[in-house]
């Protein structure tokens, strides 16, 4: 792959075969990320300029988190709830049909479809 340089460098890579699954980090410390492309299934390296520290959170970091676990809890007490759970179900098979008529992804669960309506992008 070269040396890495301070610029976003990404490789394809053609793995053997108990690897052909694996994406993300190796080493936690790793500057070198493994992504799948959904679509065509190949795998590339990706090395970071300025990969996370996942030992140290900024607080930015921390406040990202706390919304996205915060949001996940929300989904799961809201899903919990028959009454809600069903509103959400007919709203989700609207999102569906409306999707494949203007020819773009649904969002590939229930879970995932009211994640995005709950979470908070900025706050």
């Amino acid at each position: 792959m070269g040396n890495i340089s301070n610029n976003h460098l990404m490789s394809k890579i053609t793995p053997s075969s108990p690897f052909a699954s694996i994406t993300g980090k190796f080493i936690r410390n790793e500057r070198i990320y493994i992504r799948a492309n959904k679509h065509t299934g190949q795998l590339y390296g990706i090395g970071m300029e300025y990969p996370n520290r996942v030992d140290n959170p900024t607080e930015a970091q921390q406040q990202a988190q706390a919304r996205f676990r915060d949001t996940w809890k929300e989904v799961d007490s809201q899903l919990a709830d028959p009454t809600q759970r069903a509103e959400y179900e007919q709203i989700f098979r609207k999102h569906i049909t409306e999707s494949r008529k203007r020819k773009k992804q649904p969002c590939a669960s229930l879970r995932t479809f009211v994640f995005q309506s709950l979470y908070p992008k900025k706050g």
